[in-house]
Parts: C-alpha cells; structure tokens; sequence
C-alpha cells in the first residue's frame, strides 16, 4: 500500500516529482471513486466507497504535508503564509 511516509520533505528532486506525479494519481483515483459514489445511493457499497474515499484523501494531504508544502515553503520564503494556509485548510 502507498503512504505518504515514503516520502519525506528530505527527499530527492527525482522523488519530488515521484511525489507530485502520485498527487496526480490521487486526484484521478478520488475523482472516479466520487463518481462511483454518487452512483450508489445507499448501502454497503456506498459506505465502502466512502471509507475509500476518506482513505485516499487523508494519504493524499499526508503527502502534500510531508512532501510538498515544505519544498514550497524552501522555494518561497518569502511566503510561510502559503504553507501554513494550505495545512489549515
């Protein structure tokens, strides 16, 4: 299974983009999980499907946490505000 804890804020510019392109695979993966969702109204497999959801997303902003809000916070200095936005939201 993935997690967020494979990659940390030390890692490599190679496994940035390892991370950002994973980022792009969550979205696509919560995107169709909602879809489905949305067309299970009730049920078992609607609760599945949400626990799903809840699942990814809370890997999804344990990466952006651990991996990408610090890197931005290393390119923009000038900007802790952006950071720390982001991880209140």
């Amino acid at each position: 299974m993935r997690t967020a804890s494979r990659l940390d804020a030390t890692t490599s510019g190679a496994d940035q983009g390892d991370a950002l392109s994973q980022l792009e695979i969550d979205h696509r993966r919560v995107e169709t999980l909602f879809a489905r969702a949305c067309l299970q109204t009730h049920g078992p497999s609607r609760r599945a499907l949400v626990d799903q959801i809840l699942k990814e997303l809370t890997t999804h902003a344990e990466l952006e946490e651990t991996v990408v809000y610090p890197r931005i916070a290393q390119a923009l200095p000038a900007a802790p505000w952006l950071v720390e936005t982001s991880i209140e939201n």
